[in-house]
């Protein structure tokens, strides 16, 4: 029989309390386990000017455990899955070891992110790393798909967590879907393609010239309503021009109680030329041997109302605002150039040249900016494989809500696809059935679109989408050499 022999307690002082307590460790919290980090190395004195060491990675637990279990000799390692929620500083970091848990790292700036890479592929495992389409550009993926043993996607933005939404969610969820994607769902993810640095500059300066035009628009607007709230009715819209503005100042000048706009609109004014002449330097660097300074309103250097200005009284010039509903993408009209090709006259070493999108005659009445606008919003007309591919890039597809057996097809559009671009291939289906109407699609829609149709303007608006859907596969097969220009009714 065991005996036990109780002792009395001893009473601590307050100081020697605290002195009892144990001393908290570094700590790094995740939401799974807590490890403790190790202390810090203390200062060697022969190491004065010694450059800081980089940080050694810190991981959980079961990060830890999962990591050495999958480097067990004799095993095959599985496929390691990282998804990576981008911002600014870097990001919130999830990974799973083939099908297997995801475990959350927690934010990491983008230095740890590619410490975390190394590490991982040294031990030789193969990655394959996913983020989202964001505005950081492609800096992270171009490096990622350098390194050996890695694999970089980028996915389109879309709705990961419903209606609550964290760093953390987003990135878990794109961790599960990657391990989806990776296992043959590939619907699970929706990758994007890369394009090259060329590309994503040639693109830029098409969204430039866009803004531009957009900012040109605003401006105008607002200067206008200006001058409507204070009883000025039969001023023009385009106020601001070599023509329009002398009579606007002319106007006021002689009204002492709208003197004071003057003060308002010359600042406006200022800002619009500015726009108009940064606009124009856009467009002779896409179009540098076709746009001579003689096409356009170069208002800045002259304020002379009898100068001749090309723009002035043009409702298609190309300019935001003159009635034609798409806004800042309305002003693709074909600007004066030489006489273009057609596609009789591509023979001799131009039939014998390799295959080249740019040896394709532009068709009448599309416009040499406009063609190298949508050259430059694609990139490669190649990357196409099918037609379905072509229109869903367009976003022109029909709604659809079929079941049973039964097929209903027509109202919305999905609107999945560019919207810029949609908006310039409405404009020129519109020009072209001026210049085109020999076109097949303006033929298949004679009912509709033809000069002696009597149809309303929502079929109307209809068969116009119908045409857009169309006329770009068209456009398609025409500039990747899969059929002439003559085999649907261009010229």
């Amino acid at each position: 029989m065991k005996t036990y022999t109780l002792h009395p307690r001893t009473k601590l002082t307050p100081l020697a309390r605290e002195a009892s307590k144990p001393k908290p460790s570094t700590t790094i919290t995740s939401p799974t386990a807590t490890v403790p980090l190790s202390p810090a190395p203390e200062p060697s004195p022969n190491a004065t000017n010694a450059a800081p060491a980089t940080a050694a990675l810190q991981f959980t637990k079961k990060f830890q455990a999962a990591l050495s279990k999958v480097l067990r000799p004799g095993e095959e390692a599985p496929l390691v899955h990282i998804s990576i929620d981008r911002d600014k500083a870097g990001g919130h970091v999830f990974a799973a070891f083939g099908l297997g848990h995801a475990h959350d790292l927690g934010k990491r700036s983008v230095e740890e992110f590619y410490q975390l890479i190394s590490h991982l592929t040294a031990k030789g495992l193969k990655l394959i790393v996913v983020q989202e389409s964001c505005g950081f550009g492609y800096g992270m993926q171009r490096t990622l798909a350098a390194q050996s043993n890695v694999e970089s996607l980028i996915v389109h933005c879309q709705s990961l967590s419903g209606k609550r939404k964290t760093d953390r969610m987003d990135a878990r969820q794109l961790c599960l879907r990657l391990q989806q994607y990776s296992s043959g769902n590939h619907d699970a993810l929706c990758p994007i393609r890369v394009p090259t640095p060329e590309q994503v500059r040639q693109r830029s300066e098409v969204t430039l010239r866009g803004q531009a035009l957009g900012s040109i628009g605003r401006l105008q607007r607002q200067g206008w309503s200006l001058m409507q709230q204070h009883d000025l009715h039969d001023i023009p819209p385009r106020w601001w021009t070599r023509i329009g503005w002398p009579k606007v100042r002319r106007r006021l000048t002689e009204q002492p109680d709208s003197a004071w706009l003057l003060t308002m609109l010359e600042p406006i004014r200022a800002i619009i030329l500015q726009l108009r002449n940064w606009q124009i330097s856009i467009e002779r660097l896409l179009l540098p041997d076709s746009i001579p300074s003689a096409t356009h309103d170069d208002v800045s250097q002259d304020n002379d109302p009898d100068d001749g200005d090309p723009d002035d009284g043009d409702p298609d010039d190309g300019d935001p605002d003159d009635g034609d509903p798409e806004g800042e993408e309305a002003s693709e009209e074909p600007i004066p150039t030489a006489k273009r090709p057609t596609a009789k006259s591509l023979t001799g070493d131009t039939a014998k040249a390799p295959f080249n999108a740019s040896n394709i005659p532009t068709p009448h009445g599309m416009g040499q900016l406009t063609r190298a606008i949508l050259d430059r919003r694609i990139g490669d007309w190649h990357r196409f494989k099918n037609r379905k591919q072509a229109g869903s890039f367009i976003g022109a597809c029909p709604g659809e809500y079929s079941s049973g057996g039964v097929q209903q097809q027509g109202g919305k559009i999905d609107r999945r696809g560019d919207p810029h671009l949609r908006a310039l291939m409405t404009e020129l289906v519109w020009r072209l059935r001026k210049f085109q109407p020999q076109w097949r699609g303006f033929v298949k829609f004679a009912a509709i679109l033809g000069p002696e149709s009597k149809a309303g303007r929502p079929a109307r608006k209809k068969a116009i989408t119908a045409c857009v859907r169309l006329l770009f596969i068209d456009l398609w097969r025409l500039f990747t050499g899969q059929l002439q220009a003559s085999d649907i009714g261009l010229n």
